[in-house]
Order: C-alpha cells, then structure tokens, then sequence
C-alpha cells in the first residue's frame, strides 16, 4: 500500500512538471503566462509591504530564462533523473526536459 501511494505521488509531482518536457515553443508560452502571474503577486504582495521572492521577480527575457535554468537544474532535472532510474519508461521526457534546459540557456 505504501508503494502505491508513493507511486501515487510521483506521478502527480511529474504532472506538475508537465511543461518542462512540452515541445519548447509551448513550454515557452506557459512559462510567460507564468511570470505573468508571479509578476502581479509580487505586486500584490509590494502593495502589503511584503517582499517578494526573487524568483518571481524575473521581467526580462533574460531573467526568465535564468530562472528556468535554475528551475530544471535544482528541480525538474533531478526529479526526472529518478524516475527515470526506477521507471527507464520515462527516458522520453528526461531527454525533452534536456532539450528545453538547452533553449533557455540560449536566451541567456
């Protein structure tokens, strides 16, 4: 029961990294929507006289893509590292994730 659950939750992780391994160019997009959203909470949260995180700061197409590789460096690379050594299925969206990392890097 307990590797079910664990199973369980590995895939719901992974489906919340789902744009990370999306073909580039739609991944690029909800990324913008993203900030975006980040981009009025630190407003809000300025508003409040909170700081914000810095990652949600990013306003720059530079900045956005630091903040991507970031992402997939500390985030969604080990993540899919795992899975990928106890599900090899997965090696697909690994390698996606790879090539994503790579067009952020370009835009640095």
């Amino acid at each position: 029961d307990e590797t079910r659950v664990f199973l369980l939750v590995v895939i719901v992780h992974s489906a919340d990294l789902y744009n990370a391994f999306k073909p580039f160019a739609s991944s690029q997009r909800w990324t913008q929507r993203l900030y975006r959203e980040f981009n009025l909470q630190c407003e809000l949260e300025r508003s409040l006289g909170i700081e914000p995180a810095a990652f949600m700061t990013a306003s720059t197409t530079k900045e956005v893509a630091q903040g991507q590789q970031a992402f997939y460096n500390y985030v969604v690379l080990p993540w899919f590292e795992q899975v990928v050594r106890v599900m090899p299925a997965h090696e697909a969206q690994l390698s996606a994730c790879r090539r994503n990392l790579s067009e952020w890097l370009r835009q640095i």
